[in-house]
């Protein structure tokens, strides 16, 4: 840690993230200004996202105040760089220069954005994307669109079983993560015999089955332990026997 260099960084006039990323390099760094954290490293010391320190990187590299150079490991893989600080260049910075820079540096690009310079770091391994490599801007932003990778879920096609076993086919991403949840409780099967065991219970029976929840919220419920009573008809020797004594204890009472 250089305490001259942060009290130096402290007074120049850069704003927002660039000058506390600017102060986590100075952190970093010996008196003579040279540190060497990765990407990831900065962008955690500075609570700032990775796209915001690589660049907060350009702009201070594009007025002057810190340059770098390429490392490589024995392995000839990429490892972090080196950051210099020019410590005179943090007297001298002039705002209407680190203005016009910045605004270019954060122009958004038309058609693709290039990922230079390793400014961009894969987390704790510190092996960075080359200078060559592109990405459209669409790749680079996270995706709103729904996916199928979104929902996957453990089970298997075991959840296409249940879900056309259950009667109330009504919120089937939510009943997905439901089953996953619940497949680490119990088993396939005893859900399903669960299950079956309530399809003739007397609540979901009536009312053309108003009553039958929501497979999520079955699932979350760890229903398929519940005690059920189910709904039995009588045969017809039952119902001949029930008359009969009927009758007699008419004719009893009469």
């Amino acid at each position: 840690m250089s305490i001259k260099l942060m009290s130096i960084a402290w007074d120049t006039p850069l704003k927002g993230a660039d000058k506390l990323i600017l102060l986590a390099l100075c952190d970093f760094a010996n008196d003579e200004g040279v540190c060497y954290p990765s990407i990831s490293t900065i962008a955690k010391k500075s609570t700032s996202s990775e796209r915001t320190v690589s660049y907060a990187i350009k702009t201070l590299e594009k007025i002057g105040v810190i340059s770098h150079e390429k490392r490589s490991r024995e392995n000839g893989s990429r490892s972090s760089n080196v950051y210099k600080i020019d410590i005179k260049s943090l007297f001298d910075i002039d705002f209407n220069e680190y203005k016009t820079s910045k605004t270019e540096v954060s122009k958004p690009q038309k058609l693709h954005t290039t990922l230079e310079d390793n400014q961009t770091a894969i987390c704790d391994n510190q092996t960075a994307i080359c200078d060559n490599q592109t990405a459209t801007v669409a790749d680079l932003e996270p995706s709103v669109e729904p996916s199928d990778k979104n929902h996957q879920y453990k089970g298997g096609g075991n959840f296409d079983l249940f879900w056309k076993a259950y009667p109330k086919k009504v919120g089937k991403i939510h009943a997905q993560k439901a089953y996953t949840k619940a497949i680490k409780k119990t088993t396939h099967e005893i859900i399903v015999s669960g299950l079956e065991n309530q399809l003739n219970c007397k609540s979901w029976k009536k009312d053309d089955g108003q009553y039958i929840p929501h497979a999520s919220t079955w699932l979350n419920g760890e229903r398929w332990n519940d005690e059920i009573t189910t709904v039995t008809t009588p045969t017809t020797q039952q119902r001949r026997e029930a008359h009969d004594k009927i009758k007699a204890q008419l004719h009893a009472a009469g």
